[in-house]
C-alpha cells in the first residue's frame, strides 16, 4: 500500500518556495521508483504482459490523470502491432469500447486514489464477460484490485497532496517494451508501417537543425 501519507500535511506540503517544491517532487518520484525496484511484483508484471500478448483484443481504461500512463501503454503497443485501444472518456464511449469484450480479450485498468466509479464498473463488466482483468493501482485493497486477475501495485505519492503518475508511467513503458520484445520482427514491421503513415500524414515539425 502506497497511500498511507496522502493526508499527512507535514510530509506532503513542502515549505521551501517554488524551487523547493519542484525539488521535492523530483525527490518523491525518485523514492517511488526506487521503491518499485525493491518491492515490485515482477511475476505479476510478466503475467500482464502475457495476458495482453495472448488476447485477441485489449481495452485499456482510466479516467482523469490516471489516463496518462494508460495512454502511453496503449499508444505504444498499438504502434507495435497489438490490437489495443485506450478509452478515457467514460460514458457512452466507454460502454461502446467494453460491450464487445469476450473471454478472448483483456481489459487493463489504471486506478489510483481516488478511484473512479466508471473504471471499477468497466472492470466488473469485463470480468462478467470472461475477459482477463489486469489492474495497475496503488494498493491491493483498492476496489479495482478486488476485480483483478492480475494486479500491480505501484506508488503514486506526490507532493502538496497531489498524486504522481511517474511510477505508473515508467511501468507502462516497461510493459510496452516487454510486449515489443516478444516478437521483435513483428514490432519492427508494425512500426515501419506506422512510420510510413505518419510521414504521409505529415505529423511532425522539422527538427531545428533542418531549418
Amino acid at each position: 500500500m502506497y497511500v498511507v501519507r496522502r493526508f499527512d500535511v507535514e510530509a506532503s506540503t513542502p515549505t521551501s518556495g517554488h524551487a523547493g517544491i519542484i525539488a521535492s517532487a523530483f525527490a518523491q518520484d525518485a523514492e517511488n521508483l526506487n521503491s518499485c525496484l525493491h518491492a515490485f511484483d515482477f511475476e505479476q508484471g510478466a503475467a500482464i504482459v502475457e495476458a495482453i500478448s495472448a488476447a485477441r483484443r485489449t481495452v485499456v481504461i482510466a479516467s482523469g490523470t490516471h489516463a496518462l500512463p494508460a495512454q502511453a501503454l496503449a499508444i505504444i503497443a498499438a504502434s507495435r502491432g497489438y490490437d489495443i485501444d485506450v478509452e478515457d472518456r467514460g460514458g457512452a464511449q466507454l460502454a461502446n469500447a467494453l460491450v464487445r469484450l469476450t473471454s478472448d480479450d483483456c481489459i487493463v485498468a489504471f486506478s489510483f486514489w481516488q478511484h473512479y466509479k466508471q473504471t471499477v464498473a468497466g472492470l466488473r463488466f469485463g470480468r462478467r464477460r470472461g475477459a482477463t482483468t489486469c489492474v495497475i493501482t496503488d494498493t491491493q485493497h483498492s476496489p479495482a484490485a478486488q476485480l483483478a486477475d492480475h494486479a500491480l501495485v505501484v506508488p503514486a505519492e506526490g507532493v502538496s497532496h497531489l498524486p504522481s503518475m511517474t511510477a505508473a508511467l515508467s511501468l507502462s513503458y516497461g510493459l510496452a517494451a516487454a510486449l515489443c520484445a516478444i516478437d521483435p520482427a513483428k514490432s519492427r514491421s508494425a512500426i515501419s508501417h506506422v512510420d510510413e503513415l505518419w510521414q504521409d500524414m505529415d505529423f511532425f515539425a522539422p527538427d531545428t537543425r533542418e531549418l
